[in-house]
């Protein structure tokens, strides 16, 4: 079997210019280098298992021809919208494939979800059908949807995706391709809606960065019982109430997350991202330092009693969206006498320094030892092993 990555370089200027030169691994066919360097930034990627994904059951209506029409949600049936897929087979007789054209229909609910299976008779491609009756295609096969067990009710079923809201994939991993450092990396990856992948960077200045930013619902107006478990038909880990709860909806403004809109709200279907997944940890001059960070991570995300925002991280959202956050100075725990056992880094942020004097008072309180400069044991002589 034929390796799923191959080396490859990249150079535009042999083309007739452009300035683009990369070196790295691609995957063959695809038009954009997702593992390399440019001269100025090095990066990799892992996959992520990211819940941007959210199933539904559905109570479905027919038309006169037995076809998906409606759905109820919240009370009222709303219409389905119809949209024809038309699809190119090819004229291939060793694998016995004819050359035809099909066309099959797909099903969408008011707010964006695909329908994926129904309750019905499963049928082939070509069984014949009675008056009324519509065949449906599916992700487990050929449907006739109907109420198989008299209940009254027909069940559906749909999800909503994050890659169904408008991103730009491509143009974000050309953008991470072109950064000059990690900032720049990181500040494109707000285009990569759905994408769901670990980044470790690195860039000739000496910052590293790991980022697994992604926007994913919130899911705030889910409903919950008295002891925090999921109420009934809110538990996003099976099929949701679909009649109570529609799609959520992820913000994407000039092809990134519109991160100044996060929604954090416990009535509207959207998102909440965590800024403490996009972390850029400077190591130049020796100074462990992180940057544009909010301490406490994902605390936006509805966690109080009215299902408002947690304030821990209300309070400094424009400053982490301006790139502006408190920088981070990492020194060694236990200083001072303390005990050896709890020696580690730890953040020491603006919480820890006096107003107006920036960070010149932790860096006195630190004394000698902890001049910003503990790094995790071996790391600059690793980095600087590499370099050489």
């Amino acid at each position: 079997m034929p390796s799923v990555l191959h080396q490859i370089g990249v150079g535009t200027e042999f083309l007739g210019g452009g300035g683009l030169h990369q070196l790295g691994l691609v995957i063959p066919g695809m038009p954009l280098m997702p593992i390399g360097t440019n001269g100025k930034v090095a990066w990799s990627q892992t996959q992520l298992t990211e819940d941007v994904t959210d199933w539904y059951s559905e109570r479905l209506k027919l038309d006169d021809a037995g076809a998906p029409a409606a759905v109820l949600f919240q009370g009222e049936w709303k219409p389905l919208t119809r949209v024809d897929e038309r699809y190119v087979i090819a004229d291939i007789p060793l694998f016995g494939s004819v050359g035809r054209t099909e066309s099959w229909p797909r099903y969408v609910t008011q707010d964006g979800r695909l329908l994926a299976d129904f309750e019905g008779r499963s049928v082939s491609a070509t069984d014949p059908l009675n008056p009324g009756e519509t065949r449906v295609s599916t992700a487990s096969g050929f449907v006739v949807p109907a109420d198989l067990d008299g209940d009254g009710v027909i069940y559906a079923i749909s999800f909503d995706y994050g890659g169904f809201d408008p991103g730009s994939v491509l143009t974000a991993q050309d953008a991470l391709g072109r950064a000059n450092d990690v900032v720049e990396f990181r500040d494109a990856t707000r285009g990569l809606v759905a994408y769901s992948q670990n980044f470790a960077v690195a860039d000739g200045d000496g910052n590293i960065l790991y980022t697994s930013y992604q926007a994913v619902p919130c899911r705030g107006y889910l409903a919950r019982n008295t002891d925090g478990t999921w109420a009934d038909g809110s538990d996003p880990s099976l099929l949701l109430d679909g009649t109570r709860y529609g799609g959520f909806h992820i913000p994407v403004k000039d092809g990134l997350v519109d991160a100044a809109n996060p929604g954090f709200s416990g009535t509207t279907f959207t998102y909440g991202s965590g800024p403490v997944m996009r972390m850029v940890v400077s190591m130049k001059g020796g100074v462990v330092q992180g940057r544009n960070i909010i301490p406490g991570g994902q605390s936006g995300i509805p966690s109080l009693p009215d299902g408002e925002a947690n304030p821990h991280f209300a309070d400094q959202a424009a400053l982490w969206l301006g790139n502006e956050a408190y920088p981070l100075r990492y020194v060694r725990a236990g200083r001072g006498g303390g005990s050896d056992r709890a020696r580690g880094l730890r953040a020491v942020g603006a919480d820890d320094q006096g107003e107006g004097d920036g960070g010149q008072q932790q860096d006195e309180e630190a004394g000698d030892e902890d001049q910003g400069s503990a790094a995790p044991p071996g790391l600059h002589g690793w980095i600087e092993l590499n370099r050489a």
